[in-house]
C-alpha cells in the first residue's frame, strides 16, 4: 500500500478512553452520522496492546473509508498506556484527540464491575467473585491506572497541541448529551444538525452496569469466560487475524448472549467507606485536571 492510500484510510481523529466514561455510547453516535467513518469493531487498541500486528493491519479496520474526511476509532487503553501517545504523534501527528472522563470514584468503581464480567481479563484463574477491595489490591493498575487523569493528559498534551485535543466530560453526557454531542461534532468538523437528527431517531443513551445474577452463576461464568478467552479467542487472532476475530465476536454477539443469561442490569451502590478510600488516592489528581481544564470539579471530590 502506498503512502497516499496509507494518509486516505488512516484516522483523522482517535478517542483515547478512558474506559466507563460513556464511550460506547459516543462511538455509537460517531458510527450514525453520516459524515463520520467508524471501525464496525470498536476498540482496535493497535496504538496499544495491538501494535506488533502493524500499520497494514490498522488499516484493514478503516477499508472503504476512503470517501470520508472524517474518519475515527475509540480504544479506551490508549490515554493510559504509556506508548500510544507517542505512536498516536509518530503516525498521525495532526490527529484529533477525544477524552472523555468520569468522577475518578464512580469510573473504578464501575470499572470493577465491567472488569468482573470479563473476569479481570484472566485465562488462568477464576477471579470473578472478587470484593471490591479485594480487586483494588490485586489489580490496581487495570482498575486506577485509567483514572488518574491529570498524570496522563499531562503527557498528552507534551505531545498534541491543546487545540488538538477535546475533553468530553460524563457528567454533561448524563445531563444533556445532545449539548455534548454538539460540542464533538464542532471539534471534528462535521455537521452538528446531522448527528443530533440521528440521535433523536435512534434515541441512544448512555448504558448502565450489570452485576451477576448470583455467585454461583458468576463463578460459572468466569469459567466459561478463561476457556473462551484462552482457547477461542487467542487461537482465532493467531489463526485468521486481529481483524476478523473481533468481526466474529460483534457478529456472533457473545458478549450479549452471555450477557443476558449469566448477568442482570445495575449493580449495589458503592459503601462510603470504599468511596472515601478511593476518593483519597485521587484528591490530588481531581485537583490537577482543574487546573489544567479550568472546570470546577467541587462535586467530584465530595463523600
Amino acid at each position: 500500500m502506498s503512502d497516499l492510500q496509507a494518509n486516505e484510510l488512516l484516522p483523522t481523529f482517535i478517542g483515547i478512553g478512558a474506559p466507563k466514561t460513556a464511550t460506547t455510547f459516543l462511538d455509537q453516535c460517531l458510527k450514525e452520522h453520516p459524515e463520520i467513518f467508524m471501525p464496525l469493531s470498536k476498540e482496535p487498541h493497535f496504538f496499544g496492546s495491538a501494535y506488533h500486528h502493524g500499520v497494514n493491519e490498522y488499516l484493514r479496520f478503516f477499508e472503504g473509508a476512503e470517501r470520508y474526511n472524517c474518519r475515527g476509532e475509540i480504544s479506551t487503553s490508549y490515554f493510559h498506556h504509556p506508548a500510544a501517545a507517542g505512536r498516536i504523534k509518530d503516525l498521525i501527528p495532526n490527529a484529533k484527540i477525544i477524552l472523555s472522563v468520569r468522577n475518578p470514584v464512580e469510573q473504578v468503581y464501575s470499572l470493577y464491575w465491567q472488569s468482573k464480567r470479563h473476569n479481570f481479563y484472566q485465562s488462568v484463574e477464576n477471579d470473578i467473585n472478587l470484593t471490591f477491595s479485594q480487586a483494588l489490591n490485586k489489580y490496581p493498575e487495570r482498575l486506577l491506572e485509567p483514572a488518574r487523569y491529570h498524570t496522563h493528559l499531562k503527557r498528552w498534551l507534551e505531545l498534541f497541541p491543546n487545540e488538538q485535543v477535546y475533553i468530553l466530560f460524563y457528567d454533561d453526557v448524563k445531563v444533556d448529551p445532545k449539548k455534548a454531542l454538539s460540542g464533538v461534532y464542532k471539534f471534528l468538523g462535521v455537521s452538528v444538525d446531522q448527528g443530533l437528527a440521528n440521535l433523536q431517531s435512534s434515541n441512544r443513551t448512555v448504558l448502565g452496569g450489570i452485576q451477576p445474577r448470583n455467585a454461583l452463576i458468576g463463578k460459572l461464568y468466569g469459567f466459561v469466560y478463561m476457556v473462551l478467552n484462552k482457547y477461542g479467542f487467542s487461537l482465532l487472532k493467531k489463526s485468521i487475524g486481529y481483524k476478523r476475530t473481533l468481526w466474529i465476536k460483534d457478529r456472533l454477539r457473545i458478549r450479549t448472549i452471555l450477557g443476558a443469561v449469566f448477568f442482570r442490569r445495575g449493580y449495589p451502590k458503592i459503601s462510603q467507606q470504599d468511596k472515601a478510600k478511593v476518593l483519597e488516592l485521587f484528591l490530588a489528581e481531581i485537583e490537577g485536571l482543574e487546573h489544567l481544564t479550568g472546570r470546577d470539579l467541587s462535586s467530584w471530590k465530595s463523600v
